[in-house]
């Protein structure tokens, strides 16, 4: 790419997801440039001089034909990408220009290619959390394994489902929206069975205390039957406790009579260290597990909390960001728990995601159905409202078959030895742990490795 651009960010992430190695600064024959719109003129140079091998423009702005790039148009609405993968949102489209469309939808063409020239309409970065740019990997993972003589590595298609908030929270109790145990325990049940019966896990990001009457108690103290469910379902495999905090209310702000879900932003690390264990310690006595990872309230990682976790060697689940998925010891979610994007109940993008070794992250909470409630009442599209009050999205996914949903322990332990995977020629050195797939030429297969 060229030197400080801005793209580096997502190149980075991109090159560690496929195990394609350390960015260059500076040209090379074996190498394939990444760059803006405003960098065409630059690498269309260097790719016509074979000094790379080829290049990929991403564009997202509208404007006129110019040289080597197609002219853009920007339109809203729902694209069909074919064989049940729609997704809704805002999407540039491409008119003109040299060479054929490589991905098209409803709207119009969204990449077209020439060669080894790529023209994708999309900022990698602003759609980098959505739905609605799954089509960007797998268009990148063909062009790059169709154009560089080394294999891409990939994870196989995984990805972790986790349900926040559950079965209750202080944070609920005091904004009276918490649900009676009998209730709960009824939801645990079902969603235990729907993931035990698809041979997947569900991960439940469950805090480890509450209120009755004003007193700080054990959450299993107000939802005994539903701690229950979903200790049955560690047992059984299906179900992963994540560590969630303490009260998932924020402690000055409740002195003052205020409700504020970010429990971690102002703590020390030593109130932050007293909670994490009265957790960990709670989640192994009831549920007889340890809890492998952790996710803060509203992602409100203070420096206290930041620092007892790195004491304790416990693995944070990070936002989204264009960055590799592991950072440090800890871990970035793939999308955004809004699911931005997402069009009535088509899941088929999630399996696009996971076919080209991005494993989504579908977070799940109550708020999440009321805001695809608006939605959809909003667009008038009552018949899935009713669809969607009747099955929730979290008995749907299980039933994709293009996606194994996975635990927390087992995503970590794979995004850790993908970490260390290593690519010599068409050698791929791996830890021998788990499998691993290679797209070469367009087509996936398992890879023949070289265990260290």
């Amino acid at each position: 790419m060229p030197a400080g651009s801005r793209i580096a960010r997502f190149a980075e992430a991109a090159a560690w997801l496929w195990r394609l190695g350390p960015l260059l600064s500076s040209p090379s024959e074996e190498s394939v440039a990444i760059g803006w719109h405003e960098d065409a003129e630059e690498l269309d140079d260097l790719v016509r001089t074979k000094r790379v091998r080829g290049a990929v423009i991403f564009t997202s702005r509208p404007g006129p034909e110019t040289g080597c790039l197609p002219s853009r148009a920007r339109l809203i609405g729902v694209a069909d990408f074919g064989d049940g993968a729609r997704v809704t949102g805002q999407f540039s489209v491409l008119h003109g220009g040299d060479g054929y469309p490589a991905i098209q939808s409803s709207l119009g063409v969204h990449a077209t290619r020439n060669g080894n020239w790529m023209v994708m309409a999309v900022d990698p970065e602003t759609c980098w959390g959505g739905i609605d740019g799954f089509w960007l990997w797998p268009a990148l993972a063909d062009f790059l394994s169709t154009t560089l003589r080394t294999p891409l590595v990939m994870l196989p298609p995984i990805g972790l489902v986790r349900y926040d908030d559950v079965p209750g929270t202080a944070y609920h109790q005091r904004q009276g929206r918490a649900k009676p145990d009998k209730d709960a325990a009824r939801r645990a049940e079902r969603v235990v069975a729907a993931y035990r019966a698809a041979g997947s896990t569900i991960n439940v990001a469950i805090s480890s205390r509450a209120f009755i009457d004003g007193q700080e108690v054990f959450l299993d103290q107000v939802w005994p039957e539903a701690v229950r469910a979903f200790a049955g379902g560690v047992e059984d495999g299906s179900l992963e406790p994540i560590c969630h905090g303490y009260l998932h209310l924020e402690a000055e702000a409740l002195a003052r009579g205020e409700i504020d879900p970010h429990e971690f932003a102002l703590d020390g690390s030593e109130e932050a260290a007293r909670k994490i264990d009265t957790t960990l310690e709670w989640i192994r006595k009831t549920m007889g597990v340890d809890a492998s990872t952790f996710v803060a309230p509203n992602w409100a990682y203070g420096a206290g909390l930041l620092e007892a976790l790195r004491e304790r060697k416990l693995p944070a689940w990070l936002p989204p960001a264009p960055s590799p998925l592991l950072s440090g010891i800890d871990l970035r979610e793939t999308l955004f728990s809004t699911l931005e994007g997402l069009h009535q109940l088509d899941y088929a993008p999630l399996e696009c995601l996971a076919g080209a070794g991005f494993p989504p992250t579908v977070v799940m909470h109550g708020g999440l159905l009321d805001q695809r409630m608006e939605r959809l009442k909003a667009s008038r599209d009552l018949g899935t409202a009713a669809r969607l009050a009747f099955h929730r999205d979290i008995f749907r996914l299980p039933r994709l078959k293009g996606v194994r949903w996975v635990g927390s322990a087992e995503m970590l332990a794979r995004i850790q030895a993908h970490d260390k995977v290593e690519v010599e020629g068409d050698e791929v050195r791996t830890s021998g742990q788990f499998e691993t797939l290679i797209l070469r030429n367009g087509a996936r297969e398992p890879a023949l490795a070289a265990t260290r």
